[in-house]
C-alpha cells in the first residue's frame, strides 16, 4: 500500500530526558498531595471566581512581574481550611490556611505570607516525591498532617526568607510593610507567652501543623498582656529596618 505524503520519523525519540522525567515525577506527587488534601476536606477546591483567584492570585502576580520570576509550571495559591495560623508550600501551589487569612491586616501583610512562600517554590524547595505513589496516600482523613510531611527546614526558611526580602522591595508592597511588622511582632511576642505554658488555656487553638507557632497556642479571645488590657502600640518594627519577621522563621519552643 503507498501512503502519499507520509513522513518517516523512526529516527525521532519519544523518551523524555532525566530532568523533565525527575520534574514530571515530582509534579506527579505534588498533585497527589493537593488531591488527597482537597478530598480529605483541608483545601478548599479551586473556585475560578473566589477569594484565590481575586486577591492571592493577583498578588503572585504582583511579586512575580516586578522580580522576573519564570516557573516551569503556573503558581497558584489555594486556601488551607484550618484555624491555625500556618503556610506551606505544596510545589507550585502555596497553602495559606484560613486562620492565618483572617488575621492578617491587610494586602501588603497578605503579600509577605505570599513573598516567604513563593520564595520556597522559586528555591525548589519540593515535597517528598514518595507521594508519586498513590498507595502512600491510603490513610484516614483524620491522619493527613501526621502521615504527609509539608514541613520546611529551618535552613530552608531562612533561605526563603531573604528571598521574600528581596521580592518584596521589588514590590508595590515595599513602602507598605509597616503593618506588617507589627502583625509578626504580636506573634513572636504571643509565641514567646507560649513557650513558657506547659498546658494549654482553655479555648485555645493549637498550632502544630506547617510552618505554624509550632506546640504554642493563641487564644484569639484574650489579648496578649498578662495584665489583661491592651498592649500599647509597639516600637518601630525590625521589619522596616530589613529585618525578617516572615512566618516560618519564627519557633516556639514550648
Amino acid at each position: 500500500m503507498k501512503v502519499d505524503d507520509a513522513v518517516d520519523k523512526s529516527d525521532d525519540s519519544q523518551d523524555v530526558g532525566p530532568l523533565q522525567a525527575s520534574r514530571a515525577w515530582i509534579t506527579q506527587a505534588e498533585n497527589n498531595v493537593i488531591d488527597r488534601l482537597v478530598e480529605a476536606g483541608l483545601v478548599a477546591p479551586v473556585n475560578p471566581g473566589g477569594y484565590e483567584a481575586k486577591v492571592l492570585d493577583q498578588i503572585l502576580v504582583n511579586l512575580i512581574v516586578p522580580n522576573n520570576l519564570a516557573f516551569t509550571d503556573q503558581v497558584h495559591a489555594r486556601v488551607l481550611l484550618t484555624d491555625t495560623v500556618e503556610a506551606t508550600t505544596v510545589g507550585n501551589t502555596i497553602l495559606i490556611s484560613k486562620g492565618l487569612i483572617d488575621t492578617l491586616p491587610n494586602e501588603p501583610s497578605i503579600a509577605s505570607v505570599v513573598a516567604m512562600e513563593l520564595a520556597h517554590v522559586a528555591l525548589g524547595h519540593h515535597i517528598d516525591t514518595r507521594y508519586a505513589f498513590n498507595d502512600r496516600l491510603l490513610f484516614p482523613d483524620e491522619s493527613t498532617f501526621q502521615k504527609i510531611n509539608m514541613y520546611h527546614s529551618d535552613h530552608d526558611n531562612d533561605e526563603a526568607a531573604k528571598k521574600a526580602m528581596e521580592y518584596l522591595q521589588n514590590s508595590m508592597y515595599k513602602d507598605q510593610l509597616a503593618t506588617a511588622g507589627l502583625y509578626y511582632e504580636q506573634l513572636a511576642y504571643i509565641a514567646a507567652r507560649c513557650s513558657k505554658r506547659s498546658t494549654p488555656p482553655s479555648s485555645a487553638i493549637p498550632c502544630s501543623r506547617p510552618t505554624a507557632l509550632r506546640g504554642c497556642w493563641i487564644s484569639p479571645s484574650r489579648p496578649p498582656s498578662s495584665t489583661g488590657t491592651t498592649l500599647p502600640r509597639p516600637r518601630p518594627s525590625p521589619w522596616e529596618a530589613g529585618s525578617r519577621p516572615i512566618p516560618g522563621t519564627t519557633r516556639c519552643t514550648c
